[in-house]
């Protein structure tokens, strides 16, 4: 129907601004789309208020907070885009606190020595592991990473993310690793 939240996601996701985005972009946004649409679809965007969306939509992930500022998040690229076709004069959305998600801590000297133990040099685990912890890119940068990257004692990555290109000095323990791994494709 229109001026619905369901309406509002079809017009963002044909919005230039949604499909000029990165496809990883879009699959990180499609399961909180899909939960906006399908549980808060009927109501109307004019209808969104500030209590309206702490109570009726972000509530229900009181125990969950990542998920409800994954859907803070989300909710508020739509009502921009309400208020850029003009559905709305006003972000109700401001005021908002962000959910407080609990730190991510990092792992203790003797969690990455267990580890370590658990998954020799040479296992495709210990490789793995030695690429995030001593390069410090994220996921989707070290699964992309090849051989040909690694010249002497710098790894070459260009982050998915920002498009940076990076020279990352490569760790010792890393050369190590790196130098019992068996080459069998580009793709380290």
């Amino acid at each position: 129907k229109p001026h619905t939240i369901a309406a509002l996601i079809t017009s963002y996701m044909r919005n230039a601004a949604y499909l000029s985005l990165r496809q990883t972009t879009k699959a990180g946004y499609a399961s909180r789309i899909e939960v906006l649409r399908t549980k808060h679809g009927h109501r109307t965007v004019s209808g969104l208020t500030r209590e309206r969306i702490v109570t009726g939509i972000l509530q229900p992930y009181a125990d969950r907070p990542g998920a409800a500022l994954s859907i803070l998040k989300m909710l508020r690229v739509l009502i921009r885009h309400a208020i850029d076709i003009g559905w709305l004069k006003h972000d109700p959305s401001l005021g908002i606190k962000r959910p407080k998600i609990q730190e991510i801590r990092s792992w203790t000297d003797t969690e990455i020595e267990t580890y370590e133990k658990r998954w020799p040099i040479g296992t495709k685990q210990r490789l793995a592991f030695a690429l995030m912890l001593y390069t410090g890119q994220r996921r989707s940068d070290v699964h992309r990473m090849t051989w040909p990257d690694v010249t002497g004692s710098t790894i070459r990555v260009v982050q998915q993310k920002t498009g940076h290109k990076l020279a990352i000095p490569i760790h010792q323990e890393l050369l190590g690793v790196l130098a019992a791994t068996e080459r069998v494709r580009d793709a380290i």
